[in-house]
């Protein structure tokens, strides 16, 4: 079975260094070869409400798991680090964990163009070029 190249991004406003550390940590035991870009500190986008910024990361991963499989575990991952569905007037993102690229398919490509995931993208040496 071929393996599948996935980036995937990680972003919480809601205890955010303790969430995205348990998130990094349980991805890690799902995909043992994932590497993380560095945690940054951003301002919020796409917020209706004032927001906390935020903390985002990278993750690049290479697995022989489909497509499927990988958006469960990802899921999973945010059920156990504590995403609940806030109302939008609280602003609060405990976690988010969002599937950007599956091998050479651009999966959000308006997210692509956030300064935090081309930072994420530089740290990590990946280009959409492939």
């Amino acid at each position: 079975m071929n393996s599948n190249r996935i980036l995937i991004s990680l972003g919480s406003n809601y205890y955010a260094i303790r969430r995205i550390k348990k998130a990094r940590k349980l991805l890690s035991k799902h995909f043992p070869r994932i590497c993380f870009s560095p945690p940054i500190l951003n301002p919020a986008v796409d917020c209706e409400v004032k927001c906390h910024d935020f903390i985002n990361c990278l993750g690049i991963i290479h697995t022989n798991l489909g497509k499927e499989d990988c958006r469960q575990i990802l899921k999973q991952v945010e059920q156990s680090c504590g995403r609940l569905k806030y109302p939008k007037t609280e602003s609060r993102i405990s976690i988010d964990i969002d599937l950007l690229i599956w091998n050479t398919e651009v999966c959000k490509p308006a997210d692509m163009e956030r300064p935090y995931i081309q930072i994420g993208m530089q740290q990590l040496n990946i280009s959409t070029d492939h």
